[in-house]
């Protein structure tokens, strides 16, 4: 609704089963003009079988798709193939490594298909004009993991990766962030002069500390700089050095 403000088209794309998780009428009261799920697509031939359409033609199809949008455009794609039974297409068994558990070669496959969107996005006209936006929902939790994804801080531990095709965005932040600072700091990056309400904060700007809040198990757990609050509503449960007390072991 702020991008459209500045002009904007938008579109939400979603290779899932139509109504799957409600993605459809959400986008539609978020205010995207367009939703394009697994029917928008309309070729089951490249069907997974239990999410949706495959990674790599859905995402070729969203580039086709943003093409065609009118200038400028906000796009979201959300991908299924990282997600059990992390289904690949036939014709790829073998060529991702297994590695070690059930998700890795799913892993091979989506970073396959994204690095193909980038190839196909890149002769476009508006790709070096267009800020991308890379990230995930939630991380894995089945398996063995070192000892840092086991604890309440690093279960939720993902990457943000803002990337330009000029290069100005080189570099690595090790600050606090979460998905929720993404859409302040879109803004920031396309010059939005307007007041919004937002529990994010632009990661480009320093006018605040950064922060994470997860609420999980009846708890509610703030981190900031590099402590970690763990509080129940009425009392607080613990303080936790999360960076470096990695089995939360002292209060």
């Amino acid at each position: 609704t702020r991008l459209k403000q500045l002009g904007y088209t938008t579109a939400c794309m979603h290779g899932g089963l139509n109504g799957e998780f409600k993605f459809d009428s959400f986008s539609k009261a978020c205010g995207f003009d367009t939703y394009y799920g697994k029917d928008e697509f309309g070729d089951d031939r490249f069907y997974d079988g239990h999410w949706g359409i495959y990674d790599e033609e859905f995402l070729q199809f969203a580039s086709w798709r943003m093409s065609a949008m009118p200038q400028p455009f906000c796009a979201a794609v959300f991908t299924l193939t990282t997600h059990d039974p992390f289904p690949i297409p036939p014709r790829y068994k073998g060529r991702f490594p297994l590695g070690d558990q059930s998700i890795h070669e799913s892993i091979g496959y989506a970073d396959f298909a994204i690095r193909r969107f980038f190839e196909t996005a890149s002769r476009e006209p508006w790709y070096k004009n267009t800020v991308f936006v890379i990230t995930a929902d939630h991380t894995f939790k089945y398996n063995d993991h070192p000892a840092w994804y086991m604890n309440p801080a690093g279960r939720f531990a993902i990457p943000i990766i803002f990337f330009t095709p000029d290069g100005s965005l080189g570099g690595n932040d090790t600050t606090v962030a979460q998905q929720l600072d993404i859409m302040p700091s879109v803004l920031d990056l396309v010059g939005y002069q307007g007041r919004i309400g937002a529990f994010g904060r632009s990661v480009f700007s320093d006018d605040r500390p950064g922060r994470a809040i997860i609420h999980l198990g009846g708890l509610f757990n703030l981190i900031e700089g590099d402590r970690m609050l763990l509080f129940d509503g009425e009392r607080t449960k613990g303080l936790h050095a999360y960076k470096t007390d990695t089995l939360f072991a002292n209060d």
